[in-house]
């Protein structure tokens, strides 16, 4: 599904519709962006979605096109999505990382959930 908030409705709502009227679907972003979400909101969100649809979440990421470019930002840098992905995989998996040199944790959910870089 797309994060694209001036084009569709809310990601993570969605996927949690679309997790309660499905079983088999595997549900997260298509492509999410490094700069309208901070990653300890998008790790908690997917997280979500992971545990309410039974380990069905994916997670995808990119520099940002439609998303950034309708507020006026530059899309994400190759950096911004190193530190990123590194953080959100962090928070998912052990329950903490750092981003921008500030702990971040999420303590409910150790669990891989597949990441997908564009």
């Amino acid at each position: 599904m797309p994060d694209s908030q001036s084009l569709y409705r809310e990601l993570y709502v969605s996927c949690t519709i679309c997790a309660a009227n499905t079983t088999r679907v595997l549900l997260g972003p298509n492509v999410t962006n490094p700069l309208t979400r901070h990653p300890a909101t998008a790790a908690s969100a997917i997280a979500t979605v992971d545990e309410f649809s039974g380990g069905r979440a994916l997670f995808g990421i990119a520099t940002g096109d439609s998303a950034v470019l309708n507020l006026g930002l530059r899309p994400g840098r190759v950096d911004d999505m190193r530190d990123y992905v590194l953080a959100v995989r962090g928070m998912l998996e052990e329950g903490t990382a750092h981003y921008r040199g500030k702990p971040c944790t999420l303590n409910w959910h150790k669990k891989r959930v597949p990441l997908y870089i564009a």
